[in-house]
């Protein structure tokens, strides 16, 4: 997530082989936590817990660039969940003071 998103929006010019790398990497990483997503709204279940914390951020900062947001949409599961957090108001004062 880091080298695509930071090499995308902060390096000029990009290095496209650590982003390369990087979305390969970040597949992985969604594809597993794709696997690892427990039923209901949340990563683990019913209920919003540090995972969800944790993690999304770290996929916000992801979905600023074009290559993160058309790799989520790939994973249904993990980019409604995400969808979900986002629409929370807490994270979205936390996106605008960013």
């Amino acid at each position: 997530v880091w080298d695509v998103a930071v090499e995308r929006l902060e390096q000029n010019p990009p290095d496209e082989a650590l982003i390369a790398k990087g979305l390969s990497q970040a597949e992985a990483v969604l594809r597993t936590l794709s696997a690892l997503k427990a039923d209901g709204p949340w990563l683990l279940g019913s209920q919003l817990t540090l995972a969800d914390l944790h993690a999304a951020p770290i996929v916000g900062h992801f979905v600023k660039v074009a290559e993160g947001r058309e790799l989520l949409a790939r994973f249904a599961d993990i980019s409604d969940w995400y969808a979900r957090f986002a629409d929370r108001a807490s994270f979205a004062r936390t996106e605008q003071a960013g």
